[in-house]
């Protein structure tokens, strides 16, 4: 295994040739797109927060309702560079409320959407994968994009609104 010097004279030297800041650039552009997007076509969304831009490992922004709210969960539209696909995900503001919606749809045993398969480990209660393969620079993929988020935020707020257990 390489030391960690060694680990950032790579990374010095890629940096070098500026592609690896154009890309990552690009990435909070497009998601600050998506963002945007959002935002103006659904009235009804706010965002608590900014873009968090991580560690390499992945970056994100929440996007919320107020059916949302009244239930303390949270979207977040998140671009995972491990697999390099952008994924939306169901989450609550903290493990608490993470684990109770986990296990009311275990209970439910929900399909539409996949849940994590261990909440103790994750960030999120269900994941969605949005797309494996991003066209950065088009903006068809942007409204593309909004409208499967769009659906995934209004299944998960009809399951809240018309469940009791819920």
């Amino acid at each position: 295994m390489a030391s960690l010097n060694e680990c950032v004279r790579d990374f010095k030297k890629e940096l070098k040739k500026g592609k690896i800041q154009r890309a990552y650039k690009g990435i909070f552009d497009f998601l600050a797109k998506i963002k945007i997007h959002l935002l103006e076509k659904n009235p009804k969304y706010s965002s608590s927060g900014g873009m968090y831009h991580g560690y390499l490992d992945m970056s994100y922004f929440p996007v919320t309702t107020d059916v949302l709210k009244k239930h303390r969960l949270k979207i977040a539209v998140v671009f995972n560079y491990d697999t390099f696909q952008l994924v939306v995900w169901l989450s609550g503001v903290n493990r608490v409320v993470l684990k109770k919606y986990w296990e009311l749809f275990q209970e439910k045993q929900w399909k539409k959407y996949p849940l994590v398969q261990e909440i103790d480990k994750s960030d999120s209660i269900m994941e969605n994968v949005l797309r494996t393969d991003i066209d950065l620079e088009s903006e068809e993929e942007v409204s593309d994009i909004g409208v499967m988020i769009n659906m995934f935020i209004t299944d998960i707020e009809d399951v809240l609104k018309y469940e009791n257990k819920l």
